[in-house]
């Protein structure tokens, strides 16, 4: 059964429940209200609120930080937090809420496999806010994005993938989302995944936009780069496909200590910066070490990071094995 047939099969059926579907170690959550979609949810780091918000530029990494290290005390929601402190309101939760919720199943078209269940008249119960929308519109756009997503694979072939500017004399059109910054990380020789990542933008939006400068002659694929970073997933990550709640398979509270290594600890850089500068680094290697800061612990890193919290740490944990970075204890440990 096609993703859009059982959409509009659960619309057209006037169905209440979760359906949920499970692709490799990803899982997503749909609820639906008798056949109206009124929720989606992830455990994909980037399709968390939080990476969201960064996204639509309502908050910076560091108001991200302090938000999780509250709501790690308080056990509130997100939204709730930045509510609370003033940061946003609730029309502007509610805004990017209703984004997140279309954008976490239009990921789903992409897919290339994947097996699902529907849990009939359940749902969770703290939806505290509800959007509404018609799956016959989720099933028709997210057919055209399946569409659009293989034409952009035939040329992108992998989000490792670099590119190079075509007009060295010339910018890359204005009109462009956060066209100066795309244009530099191009010519540091960043990956698209990396670009992604560092600019906290929306993968299809942006491909869209790569394809388009690509089309009109601005840039050109380069080299894929070797991820030596890639690690096998957890496989206790995902043991069922039954669980209603997201957070039961990926809690925001973390270990004192992940694969050794406390994450209270502070890595800093003690490779010589030009010559960091001359290695090539895979996206989420490479977004990684560009927030190596020596303020950000391991946590805080983890926290602004749209990549799973055991990934950022083998990942930290193979840089000091390879003598690019130190741990430290934080600073007010050290005095």
């Amino acid at each position: 059964m096609s993703l859009a047939d059982l959409i509009q099969w659960i619309g057209a059926s006037r169905k209440t429940g979760t359906m949920v579907i499970q692709w490799q170690e990803w899982i997503k959550w749909v609820y639906f209200q008798e056949g109206t979609i009124i929720s989606s949810n992830s455990n994909n780091p980037r399709e968390y609120l939080g990476q969201f918000l960064l996204s639509y530029g309502r908050m910076g990494e560091i108001d991200l930080i302090l938000a999780l290290e509250t709501q790690t005390e308080t056990k509130a929601h997100i939204g709730d937090i930045l509510v609370m402190t003033g940061l946003m309101n609730e029309r502007q939760i509610s805004d990017v809420l209703s984004i997140k919720v279309v954008e976490t199943i239009y990921d789903i078209f992409v897919w290339d496999d994947g097996y699902f269940i529907f849990l009939e008249d359940e749902l969770p119960p703290d939806l505290k806010i509800r959007v509404s929308i018609n799956p016959d519109s989720i099933a028709m756009e997210g057919t055209y994005r399946s569409d659009e997503w293989k034409r952009f694979r035939q040329i992108f072939t992998s989000d490792e993938t670099v590119l190079k500017l075509k007009r060295d004399d010339a910018e890359l059109p204005s009109g462009l989302l956060k066209g100066k910054a795309i244009e530099e990380l191009i010519m540091e020789g960043k990956t698209i995944g990396e670009m992604i990542y560092r600019l906290h933008i929306l993968p299809f939006p942006f491909y869209s936009q790569l394809y388009e400068l690509y089309n009109n002659g601005w840039i050109d694929t380069s080299h894929i780069v070797e991820d030596e970073y890639c690690f096998a997933p957890d496989e206790d990550v995902i043991t069922k496909i039954t669980a209603l709640d997201p957070q039961s398979l990926e809690a925001n509270v973390y270990p004192p200590e992940i694969e050794g290594i406390d994450i209270k600890l502070v890595p800093h850089l003690i490779i010589a910066k030009k010559e960091l500068e001359q290695k090539s680094f895979p996206s989420q290697a490479g977004f990684i070490i560009s927030r190596i800061d020596g303020a950000k612990s391991i946590k805080a890193i983890v926290a602004i990071s749209p990549i799973k919290s055991s990934q950022v740490i083998k990942i930290i944990k193979k840089f000091r094995d390879q003598g690019l970075i130190a741990l430290d204890l934080p600073r007010a440990q050290k005095d």
